[in-house]
């Protein structure tokens, strides 16, 4: 129930912040701004917020920060989420990635200054992390030429020697087109769309390797899809990421609700770069799927 009225209160506090959807007003050129610096108003459990838009013509997204204060049975925590464009599905509205450094979990960590930067042909945020000497930057943006959000992790190696990095992982969690309850809860058909391959649930849910063919990750639910009759379900979501700063990675998922990527990131590697995408627009798994493959430029790495 907590969870469901501080869900309702986030609502009204983006909806007195001066956001806009990805069409009112917006040029080709993308642009970030932070939109709002506020309290969360159930002062007992969550501390400050930051709330950061990116957007262009195709797309708009909020990076959202939220600390989470301690109580007598948890530490605080610190906690990336994205509650735009989508709220309730795709990826998590708070806590959908995590980083993890030395054993050192992004949500145990404060980050030590956020930057917001606009270029002609691209716009994002820079996020300062401090995992107990390793230093590294978590950068989101949007380029003009694409509806993805784009990010990369970058660790400031001139700051630390060689033997200070030595794991680095990064987690991504999302719940694909629709969750459900009640009488419904437990019939998901969730599947996995790769370049060259596709991963069907399995019972009981279990990690599955990924491999450096699978260039992207789309997740979809083969039953609730946007149509005619099913007017609640989202569509697909879609994880790209760049193998050359990446030793492994695997996915979670199964008939639940939610599903996990974790991908090992080479710690010797100068960056490591991914991309996500989710819209307000509802798409039917067929017609997200073709979209992604009919035009590469948009979903790939420059």
């Amino acid at each position: 129930m907590r969870y469901f009225i501080s869900g309702i209160v986030f609502i009204l506090l983006l909806s007195l912040s001066p956001l806009i959807t990805a069409d009112e007003g917006q040029t080709n050129n993308p642009a970030a701004a932070q939109v709002q610096l506020s309290h969360h108003l159930s002062s007992k459990t969550y501390g400050k917020a930051e709330y950061y838009r990116l957007s262009n013509k195709a797309n708009m997204y909020v990076i959202y920060y939220q600390w989470v204060k301690p109580s007598p049975t948890s530490e605080s925590r610190f906690m990336i989420g994205l509650p735009d464009p989508v709220f309730w599905y795709g990826y998590e509205n708070r806590g959908f990635m995590d980083i993890t450094i030395n054993g050192i979990s992004s949500s145990s960590v404060e980050p030590l200054s956020t930057k917001v930067w606009n270029e002609s042909e691209k716009a994002g945020i820079d996020t300062l992390f401090n995992f107990d000497g390793v230093k590294l930057t978590l950068r989101f943006y949007m380029r003009s030429d694409s509806p993805v959000l784009w990010g990369e992790i970058i660790p400031e190696m001139k700051t630390m020697s060689e033997s200070d990095l030595k794991q680095m992982r990064i987690s991504f969690h999302c719940k694909p087109s629709m969750v459900v309850g009640g009488q419904l809860k437990g019939i998901y058909e969730r599947e996995l769309v790769m370049p060259g391959r596709t991963l069907s649930q399995q019972i009981p849910s279990r990690w599955h390797p990924l491999t450096p063919t699978d260039k992207y990750i789309i997740f979809t639910d083969l039953k609730f899809q946007p149509s005619e009759k099913d007017t609640k379900s989202q569509g697909p979501c879609f994880l790209t990421m760049d193998w050359t700063g990446l030793n492994s990675g695997k996915v979670w998922f199964g008939n639940e609700y939610a599903a996990h990527a974790e991908l090992t990131i080479n710690p010797n590697a100068e960056k490591f770069s991914f991309g996500l995408f989710e819209s307000k627009k509802r798409y039917t798994n067929r017609d997200f799927i073709e979209m992604v493959k009919t035009q590469p430029t948009e979903f790939s790495f420059k």
